[in-house]
């Protein structure tokens, strides 16, 4: 059953040449009061659409479980199909949260959709902010699966643009997403995907589910390196096209190491997660961490990772960590076992003790807030 909850447009110039032929098939009594006749009459009907066009109008839709309306502005569209059973194509540029976007869609066969069975469809979406390019299967409006690719130039502006929060940090800059996408009410998958953000590559077999107060992430990640500082250090002063190895660097380009701005660490708590790490070079000021291989958790704003395997200035860690913002100064917490490991440089980025070297074997359980 469809149900359409609010749709409404206006505008200067809507034309249209409509041909409807539509003969429902006969049935008994019985079927008839049952209401059988309807899936009959659908399979019967047929409409032709030979120019359907709005020119400069508005499109709105009013989604009654949020309350909020939707609005397409300067929509111009056109729709072209000769039968139920034959392909449509749409097309649509249209104004939305200030942007302009552009819209190509062909489905090899409304009828199959109207009656819930697999549609071939093909979608492409450009604007500033993003492109977007699907080929797929569609059974229903909240089933579908199919290849996905995705780009832009910043992924802080497309979530301010679609009105998702944002966390403080310098990052979300440039991104891309390539793979197989499948979605069934409200869960959505990612298989074989390829992720670009902010300079890092990345890898993974991933599934969010949305039915929840806030996503709810799961599956596992391989990435060729990840600055923590990226994502966890507030910058007022950082744009939606703000460059993370800009905001590390002082005068001659140096590192400026260890932050002394408090940290940000509310964007823990835009989602929940249990995901499988695996990341080449893992940063966070002057600590580099190699080949590291951990099981991230993430409830209600508190991230536990356990590290299971780590490289650590020649040596090898294991342990775990904890940032908990769920009150309104963060908490920390660290615990690692680390083996071999060369002394002098690992003390002067953790302690800035320089007068110790050689090979040792270290462990800490570290606490901390702010």
């Amino acid at each position: 059953a469809y149900e359409i909850v609010d749709c409404d447009w206006s505008s200067d110039v809507c034309s249209s040449d409509l041909n409807w032929n539509l003969q429902p098939a006969k049935t008994d009594e019985n079927n008839d009061k049952n209401g059988a006749d309807k899936t009959a009459a659908l399979r019967d009907a047929r409409l032709s659409i030979s120019g359907f066009k709005i020119s400069d109008g508005e499109i709105s839709y009013f989604d009654a479980r949020t309350g909020k309306r939707k609005t397409l502005s300067k929509a111009n569209m056109s729709l072209s199909m000769t039968a139920l059973d034959q392909p449509a194509e749409l097309t649509l540029d249209a104004i939305f949260n200030k942007e302009k976007l552009n819209v190509t869609a062909h489905i090899d066969s409304p009828n199959t959709y109207l009656n819930q069975m697999p549609t071939k469809v093909t979608l492409a979406l450009k604007s500033r902010l993003t492109n977007l390019d699907f080929d797929g299967t569609v059974v229903a409006a909240n089933q579908h699966n199919g290849a996905l690719k995705v780009t832009g130039p910043s992924l802080r502006g497309l979530m301010q643009w679609t009105g998702t929060p944002v966390p403080k940090a310098p990052g979300l800059g440039k991104f891309s997403l390539s793979g197989n996408v499948a979605v069934k009410d409200q869960i959505y998958s990612l298989k074989r995907a390829r992720v670009a953000l902010d300079g890092m590559n990345a890898s993974a077999d991933m599934s969010v589910n949305l039915t929840g107060n806030v996503p709810a992430v799961s599956g596992n990640l391989t990435l060729d390196k990840l600055d923590l500082g990226t994502y966890m250090t507030a910058n007022a002063n950082a744009g939606t096209n703000a460059n993370p190895a800009d905001e590390k660097k002082g005068k001659g380009g140096k590192t400026k190491g260890w932050s002394t701005e408090p940290l940000a660490l509310g964007g823990l708590k835009l989602a929940n997660a249990d995901v499988g790490v695996a990341i080449d070079t893992l940063t966070l000021g002057e600590l580099t961490v190699s080949h590291s291989r951990m099981k991230v958790s993430l409830h209600g704003g508190r991230l536990s990772a356990d590290l299971n395997q780590a490289g650590l200035f020649n040596g090898n860690a294991t342990g775990s960590i904890v940032a908990d913002a769920r009150s309104s100064a963060p908490d920390f917490a660290m615990k690692l076992n680390v083996s071999n490991v060369q002394m002098k440089p690992l003390l002067g980025v953790a302690m800035k003790v320089d007068r110790i070297e050689g090979t040792g074997a270290l462990s800490f359980d570290v606490e901390g807030r702010g």
